[in-house]
């Protein structure tokens, strides 16, 4: 043919024919057999049920040929309900490459049980008797362990240290401290404080820990305090500092609804580039008697 005969796309031909033209000897040429799969490679059909514990992200784009590129791909347990124990999912992805029109790659979690806490048992190193048993203290501390993604929407996530609660945002909850979510056109990173949910008083005195610049939120580290002398700012603004990927602490200065004062802690953070996300929270603490706290 001239042009060549366009293999990939054959409705682009000068010429088409059926079996029969060519059997009848009205259309010369070479047959080309093409079969399309309706499975696809990497192990299934991707027939299983959606599920809500298992994001990718991005959910679409292209790549050249030959080229790499990284999807992230985030397990939330919580959001699933999931029980301990095996589960199973798929995480499918179509593509225009007749060869693998379907890419299937099975995915296995096995959730593990925390070891329980038994509050209000006699020792004289617990605080509450509300049936948290992830919130442990020592002396004045409060402190436990999270270890959940930040929800990657409008939403996001929501924490409310007196209580150790951490879960996506909801509107009827007043005594949350502080809610990380997607904001901006771009998808970053942003912080909402609280402050318009305490008693006018504190409204001031709540928020997070910023850096030498008085307005962006501070990385902390290891060895750092956040306490009374700290400079706090209630701006429901981008997490500027954190949005390049960071492993560190988010300094916080809230509103305690259950001793009805401020009192200070951190929440360990960890972020993706370049807007924060995939985003981790991994452990929380805070001095229930008002005082200073000290990142071990």
């Amino acid at each position: 043919a001239n042009p060549p005969v366009d293999i990939v796309n054959l409705g682009n031909n000068d010429i088409n024919g059926t079996i029969s033209d060519i059997e009848q000897g009205t259309l010369d040429g070479n047959w080309l057999i093409r079969a399309t799969a309706t499975g696809g490679g990497g192990g299934g059909d991707c027939s299983g049920p959606i599920v809500d514990w298992l994001t990718a992200t991005p959910t679409s784009g292209s790549i050249d040929g030959g080229a790499q590129t990284t999807l992230t791909v985030t397990v939330n347990p919580a959001a699933g309900s999931l029980v301990p124990g095996p589960h199973a999912a798929q995480l499918c992805i179509n593509t225009n490459d007749p060869a693998q029109p379907l890419i299937v790659v099975p995915v296995n979690l096995t959730v593990t049980g925390t070891p329980p806490f038994t509050p209000c048992s006699g020792g004289s190193d617990e605080l509450f008797c509300d049936g948290f048993d992830h919130a442990q203290s020592t002396g004045s501390i409060v402190s436990g362990t999270i270890n959940q993604p930040v929800v990657q929407n409008g939403d996001g996530s929501a924490f409310d240290f007196a209580t150790g609660d951490y879960h996506g945002y909801d509107a009827n909850i007043s005594s949350d401290d502080i809610n990380l979510y997607v904001g901006g056109s771009d998808g970053s990173m942003y912080v909402y404080w609280y402050g318009d949910q305490v008693p006018p008083a504190f409204t001031d005195f709540v928020g997070g820990v910023v850096d030498a610049g008085g307005v962006d939120f501070a990385v902390l580290h290891s060895g750092d305090t956040v306490g009374p002398d700290s400079i706090v700012s209630g701006g429901s603004q981008p997490m500027t500092n954190w949005l390049g990927g960071a492993d560190g602490y988010v300094g916080v200065a809230f509103y305690d609804e259950i001793s009805g004062t401020v009192d200070y802690g951190y929440l360990h953070l960890t972020t993706g580039s370049p807007f924060g996300f995939p985003a981790q929270v991994l452990e929380w603490a805070y001095d229930s008697s008002g005082a200073a706290i000290t990142i071990p």
